[in-house]
């Protein structure tokens, strides 16, 4: 089983090449933007779960905080009640993008 519980990952914005402004974005204010913000979901051991969402949606940072490839700013994530905190889960966590 996944728990994930209010998991959230949030990146410092880089100054926009030969300029001093920051970029801007429209999901945050300031110099930090979430790609993933309070996330909280819940998937039993056999189930097939597909996330959806536009471009930028955050789809991607989640899965990659899931298979511990990125660490979450905040919340927590289990796999079969162990907290996922840089251990190594490959051998039971699979992600299959469109991309492969």
């Amino acid at each position: 089983m996944i728990e994930v519980d209010r998991i959230s990952k949030s990146f410092r914005r880089h100054k926009q090449k030969g300029k001093s402004r920051w970029h801007k974005d429209a999901r945050e204010g300031g110099k930090w933007f979430y790609a993933v913000r309070n996330v909280t979901f819940r998937a039993e051991a056999g189930t097939i779960l597909g996330l959806l969402g536009p471009n930028g949606a955050g789809k991607t940072t989640l899965l990659r905080m899931l298979s511990t490839a990125l660490k979450p700013s905040e919340g927590t994530a289990r796999f079969d009640g162990v907290e996922v905190d840089g251990i190594l889960i490959s051998y039971k966590f699979s992600i299959c993008t469109e991309k492969y």
